[in-house]
């Protein structure tokens, strides 16, 4: 998903030819007065897949560079970045069961394939709002590391028991994670806003 205010139309399809094999739905966003522009771009994908299994890590170092010549050229009126990363498990649709054997509800889809119900699991939420161009690129360029080593980010940030389902998404504890969810559903919400003393991405 790709959310923008103030873009070029040039930048739009920049960013669009690199997503070119992937679904794209594109929206305008309310104007952010303290901002030259706005860009949100929403990764949605399976949580058995590693991120950069899924988003090539060719094509995020081409978001990457355009998204900071989009930053130069707002100057010090800034570029607000909201980068997000939603996850899901994919559920079959079982109709009935007998003994410990399920009965799959099948659709005459085309390759034969079983319907499939996704349900959304967890949602990564990183805010990049620094103005000078050299703490906006730090933050963007460590976007990457903290997704490389996001299981070790999260269990530092619960204090508890390493996460040995987290990797899969699988349901958690609730009590653990109660100020990580939110409060309309039962999506695990992480926000990360960028630390430019300490050059990390930290938890809200």
């Amino acid at each position: 998903m790709l959310n923008h205010w103030g873009l070029s139309l040039g930048e739009i399809e920049t960013i669009n030819s690199i997503f070119n094999n992937h679904d794209i739905i594109e929206t305008n966003v309310s104007k952010t007065p303290d901002f030259a522009s706005t860009l949100e771009i929403e990764f949605i994908k399976n949580s058995a897949e590693d991120f950069f299994g899924s988003i090539p890590m060719e094509k995020w170092s081409e978001l990457v560079e355009i998204t900071k010549n989009i930053k130069k050229r707002r100057g010090n009126k800034g570029l607000k970045l909201k980068i997000t990363i939603t996850e899901y498990l994919e559920d079959t649709i079982a109709l009935s069961t007998q003994g410990n054997e399920k009965i799959i509800e099948q659709r005459q889809l085309q390759y034969d394939e079983v319907e499939k119900e996704l349900l959304f699991c967890r949602k990564l939420i990183f805010l990049l709002v620094e103005k000078r161009d050299t703490d906006f690129i730090k933050g963007l360029e460590r976007i990457e590391i903290t997704i490389e080593n996001l299981t070790d980010v999260l269990n530092k940030i619960v204090k508890s028991p390493p996460l040995t389902d987290e990797i899969n998404c699988e349901p958690l504890n609730t009590d653990i994670y109660a100020n990580q969810l939110s409060t309309f559903s039962q999506i695990h919400l992480f926000i990360f806003v960028f630390d430019r003393e300490r050059r990390v991405w930290k938890n809200l």
